[in-house]
């Protein structure tokens, strides 16, 4: 679908310049620039909303189609496009476009200004036109003539417009040039420095258009998107959009952000404070608590560590599981690129363990209940955690920026710790709570129903749904039928059994023909290959990657 707000920009900015003072060949060369920066987007060819301003102009030309310079070498060729056009009325030639005239029918060709065709024309001299081609801007040069253009005509509109369009465009790195990746010198452009005073003359703090790339975006709201480290860009999308700093105070805010930066970079700072999340964390997730640490990993990317706690003592040499040992798992994740903590809980439960013939596993992809413990921040937060949500970027990632003291790391991350254990012991003990003691109450369609389409078909899983994937419920409500068949009998001729396997099979037939989740599945379809195996591994995003990798039954 084409971006129409980027086209009624381009439309009205060429009527702008059609009733300005401007020279003719200043008008077309910011045609020319207003065109080649439509170019950039997913728009139409809009050249005859307004064809006769860029006649006018000497943007647009158009010639007889026999002057068309391959079909004066080959004569033929033109034969074949006037029956065309006497089919078809309109249809391109090549990069051009022609159509037939209304009074002579004779087929007519237009072309741009500073078109391959425009030059090789004016170098044959077919046009009596100056051969000097159009001069390029940028899109803040761009932007500036425009706005300067629509405040001398008084259109507040287009000036506040064409400065939330480039805001966009910083924003959305929707630029064809490279210009702009040094903050000092781009707080110097005086392009840039005249295009915000004059949107601020125009009212830009009272904006309120909301149309595509037309609708002003709030510092507040977008800050976080930028990672931390790539100040320029952060502090030149600030300089688009915070309307209450001067440029002076915006610099000196880069300058002692730049030092820091340089500081944290030296002699191992970023590491040792890196090191905090898991060294505070190891505080709380002890020994004594019934904790034990693992680091996972430590690459160029992320930092990952992982704790886990049984329920009862377990040692995986001597001891049988039963079915009320459980397995807790807590991995966090330090994202190095976004500057900010992920975290995830898993759950391991004794009875499944028994059912897939496995034992205790911290890796995540073994995981049986797994839960993203962060909350994305657009979303309504129960009244107890909402006064972590300034923590939480867009992402809903825990805000970890280094450059900050050791002093507020730290308190960020006791904020963090407190959050976890609030919100991780609700989540354990949902999940545990439901596979313990509700989940087999419930109606197996019902579950696999609201998997797909959400309680009520509102699109929402409630809690009580621990599944990741649909297809785990049959297989789930399968094995615990078949532990409900009395020792002895046949259990390939039980009612729920036979009930519970073909919900699986049903299940299994609707899966993606080439996604992990059937590839997996494929070799347990039959009865007897899937209770002699053991249940399957739980199909999660762990599992998924896990299998990818492997391209195989995990052992």
């Amino acid at each position: 679908m084409s971006m129409h707000e980027i086209e009624g920009l381009v439309e009205d900015s060429i009527i702008l310049l059609n009733q300005s003072k401007k020279k003719q060949q200043a008008k077309r060369e910011l045609i020319y620039n207003l065109y080649r920066f439509q170019a950039l987007f997913d728009t139409g060819f809009t050249h005859f909303r307004v064809k006769e301003i860029l006649i006018e102009t000497g943007y647009l030309y158009q010639i007889p189609l026999k002057d068309y310079p391959p079909f004066k070498e080959k004569p033929e060729q033109l034969v074949d496009i006037e029956k065309t056009l006497e089919q078809q009325r309109g249809t391109w030639v090549d990069q051009y476009y022609a159509e037939k005239d209304s009074v002579s029918g004779a087929p007519i060709l237009y072309f741009d200004y500073g078109s391959e065709l425009w030059d090789q024309l004016v170098k044959n001299k077919t046009l009596t036109d100056s051969a000097t081609p159009p001069s390029r801007l940028s899109i803040t040069q761009l932007a500036y003539i425009i706005m300067q253009e629509a405040a001398e005509q008084k259109n507040k509109v287009l000036t506040l417009q064409w400065y939330v369009m480039t805001s966009n465009c910083f924003a959305e790195e929707y630029i064809d040039e490279n210009a702009y990746k040094d903050f000092p010198a781009f707080i110097t452009d005086s392009n840039v420095i005249e295009s915000k005073a004059l949107a601020i003359d125009a009212g830009i703090k009272t904006y309120k258009e909301r149309d595509g790339y037309l609708t002003l975006q709030q510092w507040d709201d977008v800050k976080d998107n930028i990672q931390p480290d790539k100040l320029d860009t952060l502090f030149i999308l600030r300089f688009w959009l915070d309307f209450e700093t001067s440029n002076d105070d915006l610099l000196s805010a880069y300058n002692i952000e730049s030092a820091k930066l340089k500081q944290l970079n030296k002699d191992g700072n970023k590491q040792k404070k890196i090191n905090l999340i898991a060294d505070e964390l190891n505080k709380v997730l002890t020994k004594e608590n019934g904790w034990t640490h693992e680091r996972l990993s430590d690459t160029e990317h992320a930092v990952e560590w992982l704790w886990y706690a049984d329920n009862k003592e377990y040692d995986e040499k001597t001891d049988d599981l039963n079915d009320d040992f459980y397995r807790q798992s807590i991995k966090v994740k330090f994202e190095r690129e976004d500057q900010a903590i992920h975290c995830d809980l898993g759950l391991q439960h004794g009875k499944i363990l028994r059912w897939q013939k496995q034992k205790p596993n911290t890796h995540p992809a073994f995981w049986h209940f797994y839960t993203n413990l962060m909350i994305n921040s657009d979303e309504v937060m129960d009244q107890s955690i909402a006064k972590y949500k300034n923590r939480l970027d867009v992402l809903g990632l825990w805000k970890f920026r280094l450059s900050q003291s050791n002093k507020k790391l730290t308190e960020s991350i006791h904020a963090f710790t407190d959050y976890l254990l609030l919100e991780g012991e609700k989540i354990f003990q949902t999940n545990l709570t439901e596979f313990n003691q509700n989940l087999f109450n419930r109606d197996s369609d019902k579950l696999m129903y609201i998997m797909e389409y959400g309680e009520n078909d509102s699109g929402i899983i409630p809690d009580y749904v621990i599944f990741n994937s649909g297809i785990m419920i049959p297989l789930t409500f399968l094995f615990n039928a078949i532990d409900q068949v009395p020792e002895g009998s046949d259990i390939s001729n039980n009612k729920m059994v036979k009930k519970h396997y073909q919900q699986y099979k049903n299940s299994y037939d609707e899966l993606h023909p080439k996604g992990a989740s059937k590839i997996y599945l494929e070799p347990l379809q039959s009865f007897k290959d899937l209770t002699q195996n053991g249940m399957p591994l739980m199909i999660h995003f762990y599992f998924i990657n896990y299998f990818k990798d492997h391209m195989s039954k995990p052992t």
